[in-house]
């Protein structure tokens, strides 16, 4: 049946990475989501990776940096942050 046949590819940090974006689409500007590396479940290449996929596909321009414990995400404007 045509009803059971996905539309999309949802991979397997979808999930995830929905709730970093809506989390993301919430902050003021110029402000930045601070994730623990440690709470995310894989790699932060990984997660880095698949956000910024998402990113272009949707248009959304985003940066993304990270320290040892830390991943960071923010809105960009022409590739540099937004100011508040």
């Amino acid at each position: 049946m045509q009803a059971d046949v996905p539309l999309g590819r949802d991979g397997k940090h979808h999930a995830l990475v929905a709730e970093l974006l809506h989390d993301l689409h919430e902050l003021k500007p110029g402000m930045a989501l601070k994730v623990a590396i440690a709470d995310i479940g894989t790699s932060k290449a990984k997660i880095r990776s698949a956000l910024l996929r998402v990113s272009k596909a949707t248009k959304v321009p985003l940066a993304t940096s990270s320290d040892a414990k830390y991943l960071y995400i923010w809105k960009t404007l022409n590739g540099k942050p937004i100011k508040p």
